[in-house]
Protein backbone atom coordinates (compact mmCIF):
# COMPACT_ATOMS: atom_id res chain seq x y z
CA UNK A 1 0.00 0.00 0.00
CA UNK A 2 0.90 3.56 -1.07
CA UNK A 3 3.47 5.31 2.41
CA UNK A 4 3.49 8.84 2.79
CA UNK A 5 6.32 9.33 5.46
CA UNK A 6 5.19 12.22 7.06
CA UNK A 7 1.45 10.63 7.68
CA UNK A 8 3.32 7.50 8.44
CA UNK A 9 5.93 8.88 11.23
CA UNK A 10 2.86 11.27 12.69
CA UNK A 11 -0.34 8.89 12.43
CA UNK A 12 0.16 5.65 12.67
CA UNK A 13 1.52 5.07 15.78
CA UNK A 14 -1.64 6.80 17.41
CA UNK A 15 -4.00 5.66 15.22
CA UNK A 16 -2.56 1.94 15.63
CA UNK A 17 -2.57 2.51 19.67
CA UNK A 18 -6.23 3.88 19.44
CA UNK A 19 -7.30 0.15 17.24
CA UNK A 20 -5.30 -1.51 20.06
CA UNK A 21 -7.68 -0.45 23.11
CA UNK A 22 -10.43 -1.13 21.27
CA UNK A 23 -9.70 -4.25 20.45
CA UNK A 24 -9.02 -4.16 16.71
CA UNK A 25 -5.47 -5.63 14.88
CA UNK A 26 -4.30 -2.44 12.90
CA UNK A 27 -3.71 -4.27 9.75
CA UNK A 28 -2.58 -0.98 7.50
CA UNK A 29 -2.70 3.30 6.65
CA UNK A 30 -2.35 4.70 3.45
CA UNK A 31 -2.22 8.19 1.91
CA UNK A 32 -4.15 7.65 -1.62
CA UNK A 33 -3.67 11.08 -4.14
CA UNK A 34 -6.78 10.83 -6.84
CA UNK A 35 -8.36 13.08 -9.11
CA UNK A 36 -10.74 13.78 -6.60
CA UNK A 37 -8.62 13.91 -3.25
CA UNK A 38 -6.12 12.64 -1.01
CA UNK A 39 -8.03 9.34 1.07
CA UNK A 40 -6.33 8.74 4.26
CA UNK A 41 -7.63 4.99 4.81
CA UNK A 42 -6.91 2.29 7.90
CA UNK A 43 -7.37 -1.16 7.59
CA UNK A 44 -8.86 -2.88 10.76
CA UNK A 45 -9.91 -6.54 11.29
CA UNK A 46 -10.78 -8.31 14.78
CA UNK A 47 -11.21 -12.35 15.08
CA UNK A 48 -14.38 -13.34 13.93
CA UNK A 49 -14.29 -10.06 11.08
CA UNK A 50 -14.78 -6.73 11.60
CA UNK A 51 -18.17 -5.15 11.19
CA UNK A 52 -20.27 -1.45 10.01
CA UNK A 53 -20.08 -0.68 13.91
CA UNK A 54 -16.56 -1.37 14.84
CA UNK A 55 -15.57 0.17 11.73
CA UNK A 56 -18.03 3.27 12.81
CA UNK A 57 -16.94 3.47 15.98
CA UNK A 58 -12.92 4.11 15.21
CA UNK A 59 -13.62 6.24 12.37
CA UNK A 60 -15.53 8.71 14.93
CA UNK A 61 -12.62 8.16 17.49
CA UNK A 62 -9.65 8.44 15.19
CA UNK A 63 -10.90 11.50 12.98
CA UNK A 64 -10.70 14.23 15.79
CA UNK A 65 -6.97 12.39 16.65
CA UNK A 66 -5.97 12.98 13.07
CA UNK A 67 -7.36 16.24 12.33
CA UNK A 68 -5.58 17.88 15.42
CA UNK A 69 -2.19 16.84 14.30
CA UNK A 70 -0.03 19.45 12.42
CA UNK A 71 0.65 18.89 8.93
CA UNK A 72 -1.46 16.01 7.67
CA UNK A 73 -3.38 16.92 4.83
CA UNK A 74 -6.20 14.72 3.59
CA UNK A 75 -9.58 15.31 1.98
CA UNK A 76 -11.30 11.95 2.97
CA UNK A 77 -10.83 9.50 6.06
CA UNK A 78 -11.55 6.09 5.49
CA UNK A 79 -11.64 3.38 7.37
CA UNK A 80 -12.16 -0.05 6.14
CA UNK A 81 -12.07 -4.16 6.50
CA UNK A 82 -8.85 -5.29 4.77
CA UNK A 83 -11.05 -7.40 2.45
CA UNK A 84 -11.83 -11.13 2.11
CA UNK A 85 -8.29 -11.15 -0.43
CA UNK A 86 -6.28 -9.51 2.62
CA UNK A 87 -2.57 -9.42 1.33
CA UNK A 88 -0.10 -11.37 4.00
CA UNK A 89 2.38 -9.46 5.50
CA UNK A 90 3.03 -10.34 8.86
CA UNK A 91 4.17 -13.54 10.11
CA UNK A 92 0.48 -13.95 12.18
CA UNK A 93 -1.04 -13.26 8.71
CA UNK A 94 1.29 -16.26 7.10
CA UNK A 95 0.41 -18.36 10.03
CA UNK A 96 -3.52 -17.92 10.29
CA UNK A 97 -3.37 -18.77 6.67
CA UNK A 98 -1.47 -22.07 7.14
CA UNK A 99 -3.39 -24.87 5.26
CA UNK A 100 -5.42 -22.54 3.27
CA UNK A 101 -5.08 -21.93 -0.62
CA UNK A 102 -3.51 -18.69 -1.74
CA UNK A 103 -2.90 -16.46 -5.07
CA UNK A 104 0.30 -14.86 -5.43
CA UNK A 105 1.17 -12.46 -7.80
CA UNK A 106 4.93 -12.37 -8.79
CA UNK A 107 7.09 -9.49 -9.86
CA UNK A 108 8.29 -11.00 -13.08
CA UNK A 109 6.96 -14.39 -14.65
CA UNK A 110 8.14 -17.61 -12.84
CA UNK A 111 7.88 -20.84 -15.35
CA UNK A 112 5.80 -18.60 -17.58
CA UNK A 113 3.37 -17.39 -14.74
CA UNK A 114 2.99 -14.49 -13.18
CA UNK A 115 0.12 -15.67 -10.74
CA UNK A 116 0.39 -19.18 -8.66
CA UNK A 117 -2.16 -20.63 -6.84
CA UNK A 118 -1.47 -23.48 -3.61
CA UNK A 119 -2.17 -24.14 -0.39
CA UNK A 120 0.24 -22.55 2.23
CA UNK A 121 2.27 -24.78 3.99
CA UNK A 122 4.09 -22.02 5.83
CA UNK A 123 7.38 -19.58 5.64
CA UNK A 124 10.61 -20.77 5.85
CA UNK A 125 14.12 -18.99 5.24
CA UNK A 126 12.39 -16.25 3.45
CA UNK A 127 10.36 -18.11 1.55
CA UNK A 128 6.48 -18.59 0.85
CA UNK A 129 6.40 -22.91 0.73
CA UNK A 130 3.28 -23.57 -1.15
CA UNK A 131 1.64 -26.91 -2.31
CA UNK A 132 1.43 -26.36 -6.09
CA UNK A 133 -1.04 -29.47 -7.56
CA UNK A 134 0.83 -31.50 -5.31
CA UNK A 135 4.38 -30.29 -5.45
CA UNK A 136 6.23 -28.39 -2.64
CA UNK A 137 7.71 -25.19 -4.50
CA UNK A 138 8.80 -22.50 -2.84
CA UNK A 139 9.07 -18.89 -3.67
CA UNK A 140 11.32 -16.26 -2.39
CA UNK A 141 9.24 -13.71 -0.16
CA UNK A 142 11.13 -10.73 -2.27
CA UNK A 143 10.04 -11.70 -5.71
CA UNK A 144 5.69 -11.93 -4.40
CA UNK A 145 4.88 -8.30 -5.00
CA UNK A 146 0.94 -9.88 -3.82
CA UNK A 147 -0.15 -13.07 -1.49
CA UNK A 148 -3.45 -13.33 -0.33
CA UNK A 149 -5.76 -15.94 0.40
CA UNK A 150 -7.18 -17.29 -2.94
CA UNK A 151 -10.94 -16.25 -2.91
CA UNK A 152 -12.96 -18.20 -5.11
CA UNK A 153 -16.69 -18.06 -5.59
CA UNK A 154 -18.94 -20.64 -5.81
CA UNK A 155 -22.11 -20.25 -8.05
CA UNK A 156 -24.05 -21.36 -10.80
Amino acid sequence: MAKNSNVETRARAPAEGLAVRLGYEFVDMELVKTREGRYLRFYLDKPGGISLNDLESYHRKVQPMIDNMDYIEYDYLEVSSPGADRPLKSPEDFDRAVGQRVEISLYRPDSGRKRVFGTLIGVSEGCAVIDDKGEERSIELKSIAKIARAVEVEGG
